[in-house]
């Protein structure tokens, strides 16, 4: 993390432990973890279209994201989150086994209307574990939506089993 951004995390978590009358403070590390993937899911001047699962993708997300910009006051998938038909079996990397890294991998996925991942990108979890989850949501089947695309966050799971644990739904932002 850069200095910058450091100096103005501690900024503003100095200004939620002294101001008591904000809503929804961060209670716990979970809490914050999942803080930082959204924020990171809403950052500004994200280059979708390097997060295409295909190079032949990228225009079509970058299209889709001008636009329907994220913009925090709404779920991304609120009742409309795509359903997963098809789940890859993905083992994780040897470095990954061997560091005994664990873990959750959140992964922002855009579905076109025939169910395949047209973009997928990573929001939060150990960098060893980036290419597998981004690997395993752009190789899952989704179910077939044929009046529009839909969007929504995966949160992968990572054990001891040495593969990586893809989820039932692309679940929405809480």
């Amino acid at each position: 993390m850069r200095p910058g951004r450091i100096r103005a995390l501690a900024v503003v978590l100095f200004c939620l432990s002294v101001l008591p009358t904000v809503p929804n403070k961060p209670t716990n590390a979970q809490d914050n973890k999942e803080l930082t993937w959204q924020n990171r899911l809403y950052k500004s001047e994200v280059p979708y279209e390097h997060s295409a699962c295909r190079r032949e993708d990228s225009e079509t997300v970058a299209a889709f994201f001008r636009e329907h910009p994220l913009m925090k006051i709404f779920p991304i998938c609120h009742n409309d989150c795509p359903v997963i038909k098809c789940r890859p079996v993905i083992p994780f990397p040897a470095i990954a086994t061997s560091a005994k890294r664990t873990g959750t991998i959140s992964v922002h996925v855009l579905v076109n209307e025939e169910g395949r991942v047209l973009y997928a990108r990573i929001l939060a979890g150990h960098p060893l574990l980036w290419a597998t989850a981004r690997r395993g949501a752009c190789e899952t089947q989704f179910n077939v939506y044929p009046d529009h695309k839909r969007q929504g966050v995966m949160h992968f799971t990572v054990d001891s089993s040495g593969y990586l644990g893809v989820p039932y739904v692309a679940n929405q932002v809480r």
